[in-house]
């Protein structure tokens, strides 16, 4: 299966932070510290990633290697094969995602200024709006329901990792949420969608 590539151009570029949130910060370090003994995704490769790569169900090493990167950061589902590998204990991984849990319940509680919003165009073209500096999240709410309303497209404010704030042309607000949360099947440790693909255009 191919993966998608990003279209910078047809993109919304800003990004809006969240204090010193870090989604998935407990789950992620206990799973590098236990990768890290099976030395770096840069690593070429050898007898002991040769073999990782095996258990993880992957047989061309490059793919392994840049998927590997990605699982230790908690942005693609996982293998379980490959958390077994590297000795990952799942009630020790499930006790840091509860963890991670009450840090996003009190980052929920930040109050925020977003910089920008996301501007829908047509499927797959987006374009950011800016708000003035300082702008409370309540008040950019109100400013891209009177965008939206008088020019009939979907807008929203994302904080990814976060939440979404979603308005629609009829001033109709709703929202998505981010919480750490990773769900083990029988193959796989399934990462919850974090947002950061919001307002991307991609190309297969």
């Amino acid at each position: 299966m191919k993966e998608s590539k990003i279209i910078p151009f047809f993109s919304a570029r800003e990004i809006n932070t969240i204090g010193d949130y870090e989604r998935f910060r407990n789950t992620r370090a206990y799973i590098k510290e236990r990768s890290f003994l099976f030395g770096s995704s840069d690593n070429k490769k050898n007898a002991l990633l040769d073999e990782l790569m095996r258990q993880s169900g992957y047989s061309k090493f490059r793919k392994f290697r840049e998927h590997r990167k990605e699982w230790d950061d908690l942005l693609r589902n996982i293998p379980l094969g490959y958390l077994f590998a590297i000795g990952v204990n799942i009630e020790e991984l499930m006790r840091n995602v509860s963890i991670d849990m009450e840090e996003y319940r009190r980052a929920l509680k930040i109050p925020l200024f977003p910089g920008s919003a996301v501007i829908r165009l047509m499927g797959g073209f987006y374009q950011d709006k800016k708000f003035p500096p300082a702008t409370p999240e309540y008040k950019a709410i109100e400013i891209l329901k009177e965008f939206s309303t008088a020019n009939r497209l979907r807008c929203c404010i994302n904080f990814h990792n976060l939440k979404t704030i979603w308005i629609e042309p009829g001033e109709e607000v709703h929202y998505s949420y981010y919480p750490p949360e990773i769900k083990i099947t029988k193959k796989w440790a399934v990462i919850k969608s974090d947002g950061r693909f919001i307002g991307t255009s991609c190309i297969a």
